[in-house]
């Protein structure tokens, strides 16, 4: 299981960085943090959901969250729409992310739909920044 969720969090990842339209030059640079700690809870949260039938991804949350992001990525010399010729080191940095989630959890041996609601649960118990992308449902 734990490498399924890794499958599907790094081909969302990538699905987010596919983006169409002219390439143009400038210079790759580290992932900025706050860009990857959004990618990864997002991310994160949206694979608990779809493996925990108690869990529901707040698409409203993620959005509202989103939008500041853009702005600063923009305000930081980013094309929003050319992410993947700008950036440089972002795969790494979230699988490092996710293993230390993955293991924060003890979701590496194929955990079961328990474990990942009791790691959604938990995250959403913190306030962290996944479970700010969670919603608790009656299944």
């Amino acid at each position: 299981m734990a490498k399924r969720i890794m499958r599907a969090l790094k081909g969302a990842i990538l699905g987010m960085l596919t983006l169409a339209g002219d390439v143009q030059a400038q210079e790759p640079r580290p992932a900025p943090g706050y860009f990857v700690d959004i990618v990864m809870a997002t991310t994160t949260a949206q694979q608990l959901a779809l493996s925990c039938p108690s869990l529901s991804f707040d698409i409203v949350a993620a959005s509202r969250a989103t939008e500041p992001v853009v702005a600063r990525l923009a305000e930081d010399g980013f094309d929003p729409d050319q992410l993947d010729t700008q950036i440089t080191g972002f795969s790494e940095l979230i699988a490092d992310k996710q293993a230390a989630f993955v293991a924060k959890h003890g979701l590496a041996e194929n955990p079961g739909a328990d474990a990942v609601c009791a790691a959604g649960a938990a995250e959403i118990a913190a306030s962290s920044d996944v479970g700010a992308y969670l919603l608790s449902v009656t299944p």
